[in-house]
């Protein structure tokens, strides 16, 4: 039963959570702008892929140091210093050459 009391850290856990949903929902409509034949899964799996990549960079840094500057700014992390990015989406531009 309800006693109008909220858990310990429950608004602040509820503000965390509204700040992830937010910052999800600017990128997809962000990628999706910027790539108008992709659908909403195409937008979360490119989203899921640029975190894999985030977390082999991570995890490579013994091998494959990066500035620690990137720890705040992983953008660094992942686009190339040509400006490039430092993945490619083969499987979206195959799926949508194929249409």
């Amino acid at each position: 039963m309800h006693t109008g009391v909220s858990p310990l850290g429950g608004r602040q856990l509820i503000q965390h959570l509204r700040t992830y949903y937010l910052s999800c929902v600017h990128n997809l409509i962000h990628d999706l702008s910027n790539h108008p034949q992709w659908t909403i899964g195409e937008a979360f799996e490119h989203r899921r892929e640029l975190e894999e990549l985030l977390n082999k960079r991570l995890v490579s840094f013994q091998t494959r140091p990066f500035p620690k500057e990137a720890l705040l700014d992983p953008e660094l992390l992942l686009f190339a210093t040509n400006g490039g990015p430092a993945w490619s989406n083969e499987k979206l531009n195959e799926k949508h050459q194929n249409k």
